[in-house]
């Protein structure tokens, strides 16, 4: 398979760049796993994979809503090498329902729960980091924005089954959100 650079388009108009990181542009990914490296790049935008990946029966986990893209990815480095395109392949445009939803706190919740799932099936020594330093992203912003006490459980639970340390800030904050805002899982209007 091949895994292209590209370029995001807001509603606003501005374009974000999502490029190779230099170290994997124009070569072989060396470790599966390295498709759950936190960068942007490793999107299903600007795929190509061969036809012995189709003929292997690899899809999409249509059960995955986020995190999908990177979960086929690891699955595709099953079949063969994934090389890396440092040429931008695509530009995507973002249409205002959706890159407003990537702010819901439904979107939160579901990103959490497909999160711990990828990580309970593909979390190795390799993949350890970067499984990590997601939780850890997903536990702040979680305790930021009050997400629903159910993902916050699921997430400290799979931090605590891999030896993972949750932040004290995030858990103070958590604590203080849920005192100040009482038990409200969306941000006061």
């Amino acid at each position: 398979g091949v895994v292209s650079a590209r370029a995001e388009r807001m509603p606003d108009g501005t374009v974000r760049e999502k490029s190779a990181p230099a170290e994997l542009a124009g070569k072989s990914i060396a470790r599966k796993g390295d498709v759950f490296r936190p960068i942007a790049l490793f999107g299903a935008s600007g795929v190509v994979v061969s036809r012995a990946v189709i003929e292997a029966g690899v899809r999409f986990d249509e059960s995955l809503r986020h995190g999908e893209d990177r979960e086929f990815l690891r699955r595709v480095a099953e079949v063969g090498p994934i090389a890396v395109n440092p040429v931008a392949a695509l530009e995507v445009t973002m249409h205002p329902p959706a890159a407003d939803n990537l702010n819901s706190m439904r979107h939160l919740t579901r990103r959490i729960e497909h999160f711990t799932r990828i990580v309970e099936k593909w979390r190795e020594a390799e993949t350890d980091e970067y499984f990590r330093e997601g939780a850890m992203w997903l536990l702040n912003q979680g305790a930021k924005r009050g997400v629903e006490r159910g993902a916050w459980e699921r997430l400290v639970g799979l931090c605590e089954r891999y030896g993972w340390r949750v932040p004290l800030k995030a858990r103070l904050r958590r604590v203080i959100r849920r005192k100040v805002f009482g038990t409200k899982q969306e941000d006061p209007a």
